[in-house]
């Protein structure tokens, strides 16, 4: 399955022991601050991040169906 696959390298990345030590930093960064912030900043993030996830899935559906132009989709203000 690696051999002659051009993305190996590239997956091996996400088990790699830096990248296994930015998630568990990121995530106890997370964990501490989420819960200083005020219900109405935690809807705001949440907000970016669902947008945020909408634009990510919308770019690499653009890859996967060739399309030349994105499907226009509303940013947040």
């Amino acid at each position: 399955m690696t051999e002659g696959n051009k993305y190996f390298r590239w997956i091996e990345n996400y088990v790699s022991e830096d990248f296994q030590e930015a998630v568990r930093v990121g995530r106890t960064l997370l964990e501490e601050n989420v819960i200083i912030q005020s219900p109405e900043r935690l809807d705001h993030l949440l907000e970016i991040f669902r947008q945020g996830t909408i634009l990510e899935a919308a770019f690499w559906q653009m890859g996967l169906s060739h399309a030349s132009k994105p499907t226009p989709l509303p940013i947040i203000q």
